[in-house]
């Protein structure tokens, strides 16, 4: 079995839009905002039974420009999730949800050479 196929084996289960009670999705850049909510998730009991019904599962992506230290702080919250057996995915290109022509943040930075301003139209990059 790929590597692709072993990810969508662990998330396909979890996917299911019909399922009692709900499935909760944390989607995370690994920030300081993500930490706040992580950890209100993982051991504030009244934050769970308020928003976190039923189960509970934390994704985040590479971006292709994380630093040493995001990368050793992810690695440190997935043994935390692991601990506390909530499921816990990286998406990274290798796993077949990155297309071709988007393998990362930075790749389109560099092949856009967009300017990341207020002051100017959004763009996507």
């Amino acid at each position: 079995m790929s590597l692709a196929s072993k990810a969508y084996a662990g998330v396909t289960p979890l996917l299911r839009l019909n399922q009692q009670p709900p499935l909760t999705v944390l989607s995370t850049g690994l920030g300081q905002d993500f930490a706040m909510l992580a950890a209100l998730c993982l051991e504030d009991n009244a934050f769970q039974c308020k928003y976190i019904p039923g189960d509970l599962l934390i994704m985040s992506s590479e971006t292709g420009m994380e630093h040493v230290e995001t990368n050793e702080h992810r690695l440190r919250f997935a043994e935390l999730c692991q601990s506390r057996q909530v499921d816990y995915i990286h998406i990274t290109p290798d796993l077949g949800f990155h297309p071709r022509t988007w393998p990362s943040i930075h790749t389109q930075w560099q092949r856009n050479t967009p300017i990341q301003s207020r002051l100017f139209p959004k763009n996507a990059v």
